[in-house]
């Protein structure tokens, strides 16, 4: 038969492993939400960068289709410049809005998740699950 000291020194075990593994969960939770922020922030700017680039790209389109006038090979050299400045900024802006959103809505995931490490109860939404955690 299990004695009652070999039952409290189980259950004194799992406690401690449960109160390490939570630190461990709260640093990645942590590690993931910087990691989630910082790409929200890139994204923020490549989408930015990428509408000013589609902006200069559409002046210089009309530059070089406007005027009659100038020189032929500035108009040339205006217009490929104004057509790869706006296909890179479509590019970019595509990429920077992809990065923006998904960014954002992991930092919120992770922030609740941490919040939820931090206080000891978890509420995920769109999830039926709530858990408790205690330390000692």
């Amino acid at each position: 038969m299990l004695s009652v000291r070999s039952i409290l020194l189980t259950l004194l075990l799992i406690i401690n492993v449960s109160a390490h593994a939570q630190e461990a969960d709260t640093a990645f939770y942590k590690a993931e939400l910087d990691r989630f922020k910082a790409r929200e922030q890139n994204g923020k700017g490549l989408t930015i960068t990428g509408l000013t680039e589609v902006t200069l790209g559409s002046i210089l389109l009309g530059v070089a289709s406007g005027s009659e006038e100038t020189d032929s090979k500035f108009q040339d050299l205006a217009g490929w410049s104004g057509l790869f400045l706006a296909g890179s900024g479509i590019i970019s802006t595509l990429i920077g809005g992809i990065d923006w959103y998904t960014g954002k809505k992991k930092a919120s995931e992770f922030k609740l998740k941490l919040d939820g490490a931090a206080s000891g109860a978890c509420l995920l939404p769109g999830r039926a699950e709530l858990k408790l955690t205690f330390k000692f």
